[in-house]
């Protein structure tokens, strides 16, 4: 019997012994998609809001030049000051505009030109 095969079987025992009506069948089932869901999709899930957060960190350095008149990637750059480009290197290791500009995946829209 596997790992896997012993969860259900306890997770079915309890909702039995709970007085659950479940299906047997529908509880293994969704008890085999947890098991999916937390070795493969809950790391992935992870690591994708890490890197959500990661460039919502950018974007609040960058966001103000841009309300503040900056219209394209070289007048942003240029406006940033030194505690701007140390939280870049914070959040993204380096504060060069290639590291800036793959978290933010602005390679994949064609519009990272420096």
């Amino acid at each position: 019997m596997t790992d896997a095969d012993e969860i259900i079987r306890r997770a079915v025992a309890e909702l039995q012994e709970a007085g659950s009506d479940a299906d047997p069948a529908f509880v293994d089932r969704m008890v085999r998609k947890l098991l999916v869901f937390n070795e493969v999709g809950l790391p992935a899930l992870e690591a994708d809001a890490e890197h959500q957060e990661r460039r919502i960190e950018v974007w609040e350095v960058l966001v103000p030049h841009m309300a503040a008149g900056c219209s394209t990637w070289p007048e942003v750059w240029a406006a940033l000051d030194d505690a701007d480009r140390s939280r870049l290197t914070e959040i993204c290791g380096s504060d060069s505009f290639e590291e800036v500009a793959l978290l933010l995946d602005l390679g994949n829209r064609g519009n990272a030109e420096k």
